[in-house]
């Protein structure tokens, strides 16, 4: 879990994260978005090939989905409305470690200096 915090040093909590183990059923917060904007999604990963990061509606409607590859960071800027999320990251691909572990997190894409990731 270190080696992913000092991943992650630069990035900002934002409005919601987590960490903790990718494996048998991932990692999972909710958060609440009061209005339309765009939002940085950042993850890194360590102990499995990749991992699928991805946001769903309350309702569980799929919104967004990303294959991130583990050992580097991933970021991604996306257009979120107002509502209640729910960000998962699972570990994906062939040989995974059950200590498969990981870090995200979800904040306005302002609140980042336009050279940070």
């Amino acid at each position: 879990m270190a080696t992913l915090e000092m991943a992650m040093v630069e990035v900002p909590f934002g409005l919601a994260g987590a960490a903790g183990g990718i494996s048998d059923g991932g990692l999972a917060f909710t958060t609440n978005v009061t209005g339309t904007a765009t939002h940085k999604v950042t993850a890194a990963c360590i102990g499995a090939p990749g991992a699928k990061l991805s946001i769903s509606s309350a309702s569980s409607n799929t919104l967004l989905e990303f294959t991130t590859p583990c050992g580097e960071l991933f970021s991604r800027d996306v257009e979120l409305r107002p509502g209640t999320l729910i960000v998962r990251l699972v570990a994906v691909g062939d040989g995974y470690l059950q200590a498969a572990s990981g870090v995200m997190r979800i904040n306005e894409a302002a609140a980042f200096p336009s050279s940070q990731p």
